[in-house]
C-alpha cells in the first residue's frame, strides 16, 4: 500500500469518527431537550411554552424556581425567549 493511499484510508475513517461524534452529540442535545421539556411540563407549563423555555438556553433550575415562586408560564416563557 503507497503512502498516499494510506493517508486516504486514514482520511476516511477520521471522517466517519467525525460523523459518530456530530451524531452522538445531536442525539445528547435531544435527550437534554426532552428532559427539560418532561420537567417544564412536570411543573405544570402547557405543551407549547413548555417546548419554547426548553429550548432556549434559559437555565431549567432558575425556570422551575420561578414557576414554583408563582410566575405565569406566559411570563416565564417571555423572560425566557
Amino acid at each position: 500500500m503507497t503512502r498516499s493511499q494510506r493517508m486516504r484510508r486514514q482520511s476516511k475513517r477520521m471522517r466517519r469518527r467525525n460523523a459518530l461524534a456530530e451524531t452522538y452529540k445531536d442525539s445528547e442535545a435531544q435527550r437534554v431537550y426532552g428532559w427539560r421539556l418532561c420537567e417544564l411540563k412536570r411543573a405544570g407549563m402547557p405543551p407549547l411554552l413548555a417546548m419554547k423555555v426548553a429550548d432556549s438556553d434559559f437555565d431549567l433550575h432558575r425556570a422551575l424556581a420561578a414557576l414554583d415562586a408563582g410566575c405565569t408560564p406566559e411570563t416565564l416563557a417571555d423572560i425566557a425567549c
